[in-house]
């Protein structure tokens, strides 16, 4: 995704984050990608072939700390041709 940036939950103080959101340098603008099916932080992410990994992490429901095998979310990231 060359330049840009990404933001996958996070920690609002006194709970975990849904939100997710891309920064594009090029036009200097914020956009929210998707949401996490349960906030979280802390959480491990990665990027392979275009497609963001968020895995595990803390402040899931009753737990402290998330499963992976049980909260492995993908965001599928595309940039929009000409409309």
């Amino acid at each position: 995704m060359n330049s840009k940036i990404f933001v996958i939950g996070g920690w609002s103080g006194n709970r975990g984050l849904t939100r997710c959101d891309m920064y594009d340098p090029d036009v200097g603008k914020w956009s929210q990608i998707g949401d996490l099916h349960t906030g979280r932080y802390q959480t491990g992410v990665c990027m392979l072939n275009d497609v963001i990994y968020a895995v595990g992490g803390r402040g899931c429901p009753g737990r402290f700390v998330c499963r992976s095998n049980n909260l492995f979310i993908t965001f599928q990231v595309a940039t929009p041709g000409p409309v």
